[in-house]
Order: C-alpha cells, then sequence, then structure tokens
C-alpha cells in the first residue's frame, strides 16, 4: 500500500494525495478444475469510502481471470523399526491428488 495505512475502513487518504493497494489472490483449492486448459471468473471489487462524512461505493467492472488445475500434494509417511544402531526408518510417500502437475518438486 502507498498513501493509505490500512484498508480496514481507518484509513485515511491525505487532501489532494494519491493512494495505492494491491494484493494477491490465491485461488482455493480445486478452483482450477479439471480442465489443463483452466477455468475463467469474473471478478470486480466493491469500493466504499467517505468525504466529508458523505459515504460512497463504488464497483469497478468485471475482469476476467484464468486460473489453472493446482497440483495438490499429499504426504504419507512410513516408519519401520531395524535391528540396527538407529531407532527407526522412515520413507515419505508423496502423491499428486490434484489436476495440475507438480512441477520442481523437492
Amino acid at each position: 500500500m502507498n498513501g493509505i495505512n490500512n484498508l480496514d475502513g481507518s484509513g485515511v487518504i491525505s487532501a489532494s494525495a494519491l493512494a495505492k493497494a494491491q494484493w494477491l489472490m490465491i485461488p482455493k483449492s480445486g478452483a482450477g478444475g479439471a480442465n489443463p486448459e483452466g477455468t475463467k471468473y469474473n471478478i470486480s471489487a466493491n469500493i466504499s469510502y467517505s468525504v466529508d462524512g458523505v459515504n460512497f461505493e463504488i464497483s469497478t467492472q468485471d475482469v476476467e481471470i484464468l486460473v489453472k488445475p493446482q497440483a495438490e500434494s499429499s504426504l504419507t509417511i512410513y516408519t519401520f523399526r531395524c535391528d540396527c544402531n538407529k531407532p527407526f526408518k522412515l520413507a515419505v510417500k508423496v502423491t499428486n491428488e490434484g489436476y495440475g502437475p507438480a512441477r520442481t518438486f523437492q
């Protein structure tokens, strides 16, 4: 944010000043659907503000966004007893349960 200290309704923009706020939207699990091409959504913002005690509300125009399917990793952890000097052995199985590819997994 620039020119405003918060967006919870108590922020103030000085007279003749500009303010800018940006945000990152993270889609919920499954929002990209199963199609590799993704799912299209139309989004907009509702903005409420007041000037000299007078309340205003505006809505932005819809913007189309594309949400691609995401990987959804599931971990299964196995422990094994052994007759060695170590207390146990550990194995981890990772399964992609989502519709998107799991790239650069480490």
